[in-house]
């Protein structure tokens, strides 16, 4: 029997309560793992059709776990499969309907347990360390995640710069963890840090990372048995299915957020010192590593002779800061060891925003067979074609979109018979060259007199 891309081997699947186990491999009908670089765990449902009262004989009350085993082989390699393993928390149950008098059906939402527990704890803490030191503390004291454990695997760890001295507002340690990354910066200061849970296990890490990590995959949008331009067939496996463009462009969207140019205005309510720093599209885009070799950036002339990078008021942020507090003599002679700990907030707060909303501007949502290697915070190569005919001498793909993406979502749909993703993916660059407008406005008055 051929074997096709969206096979799969189920390995085990099973709820356990009261360290009983129940297969359920032969009564499911969907089964939804998502994850995403925004979310801090993996999480999903299952759609169950039971004739055994599971209901009845389990309670479904918040104290089942799900064990998910499912191996994924390559189509064109044998012995190299791909495993999904991970123990759930099955944490409600909803949508439970009548199918007949000895049936029903119902979905089952599960979570990593992780979450559960930071939901039960909250951190009140003063810390005296780096960003990352603060993680890695909060991580294994409050979740018992280190970052030596299975639960990181193959996941990524970055070390932040600076000494901070930070007391974390009751939060959760989930949430104190986020807190903590929104403020990090790494060795080139740039305030891109993540964290996030990932097929892969956990991850607290930079954006440089990701975009600079070599890609897993290159996908093709060609039917397969069909010759790329090197002569290669085209694999089942990493064949497009769905493709769709989310988001390419949006210059007014840009503007409003700071991508092109900004103003950050600091005050200090102790020194009293108000300070504007102007900020352009270079002092967050080159901090970072990209994929591709050009930023997505456009370059444009007013009516006004001034170029939109040069537009410092289009976006303000205000915040507190004290930089300036190292030049304060009193500080200086009663406090001098604060100023050891003296944040830097223009960074996170303004290039922050700048450097996410940037990176969203390229957006595509593709459909393929699954591949438990497709999940967020990995990149892959998209070989999109030219939809027009293209001239002899001309590159066989669409520059507007070919390139190196970040997987910034994933969902994998499990079906008895069938797997599939469907993954969002994002890039901040591409391969096509920065152009600079210098025509003149169209004016109403010139154009239609």
């Amino acid at each position: 029997m051929t074997s096709k891309a969206s096979d799969f081997v189920i390995k085990e699947l099973s709820l356990v309560y009261k360290q009983k186990k129940v297969d359920i491999s032969g009564i499911f009908q969907e089964l939804n793992i998502y994850d995403s670089v925004f979310l801090p765990c993996l999480h999903g449902t299952i759609v169950i059709v039971d004739a055994k009262a599971l209901t009845e004989k389990l309670s479904l009350d918040g104290s089942e776990s799900l064990i998910v085993n499912i191996q994924k082989e390559k189509s064109d390699r044998e012995n190299d499969p791909f495993v999904f393993q991970k123990v759930f928390r099955v944490f409600k149950q909803s949508n439970r309907k009548n199918i007949n008098q000895t049936s029903e059906a119902y979905i089952l939402h599960f979570i990593s347990e992780e979450f559960i527990l930071s939901e039960q704890q909250k951190v009140s803490k003063s810390f005296t360390e780096k960003y990352s030191e603060i993680v890695k503390s909060i991580l294994e004291d409050y979740l018992a995640i280190s970052i030596d454990n299975e639960l990181f695997k193959g996941g990524m760890f970055s070390e932040s710069i600076g000494l901070k001295k930070v007391v974390i507002p009751n939060l959760s340690p989930i949430d104190a963890v986020e807190w903590c990354s929104k403020r990090s910066l790494d060795e080139n200061e740039s305030p891109s840090f993540v964290f996030f849970e990932n097929n892969n296990g956990y991850n607290f890490t930079t954006l440089s990372r990701l975009l600079s990590a070599r890609s897993v995959a290159q996908l093709n949008f060609l039917p397969k048995n069909i010759s790329l331009l090197n002569n290669q067939q085209t694999n089942e496996l990493y064949g497009v299915k769905e493709f769709k463009v989310l988001n390419q462009y949006d210059f007014l969207e840009n503007v409003q957020n700071g991508v092109y140019a900004g103003t950050f205005i600091g005050f200090d309510p102790i020194t009293r010192t108000i300070a504007k720093r102007q900020i352009t599209f270079d002092d967050h885009y080159y901090t970072l590593e990209h994929g591709n070799q050009k930023p997505n950036l456009t370059v444009v002339e007013n009516k006004k002779g001034q170029y939109n990078t040069e537009m410092y008021d289009a976006k303000q942020s205000v915040y507190v800061f004290g930089y300036y507090r190292k030049e304060n003599d009193y500080i200086n002679e009663n406090d001098p060891e604060s100023l050891n700990y003296v944040d830097d907030p223009y960074k996170y707060i303004f290039q922050r925003k700048a450097i996410f909303q940037n990176l969203m501007m390229q957006r595509v949502q593709v459909l393929v067979p699954g591949n438990f290697e497709l999940t967020s915070g990995v990149n892959v190569d998209l070989l999109v074609p030219k939809r027009s005919e293209a001239m002899s001498n001309e590159d066989f793909y669409d520059k507007s979109l070919y390139g190196k993406y970040l997987i910034i979502a994933s969902h994998h749909c499990i079906s008895p018979t069938k797997h599939e993703v469907v993954f969002e993916a994002v890039s901040d660059s591409s391969n096509k060259d920065v152009e600079v407008m210098q025509t003149e406005p169209i004016l109403n008055e010139d154009y239609f007199s």
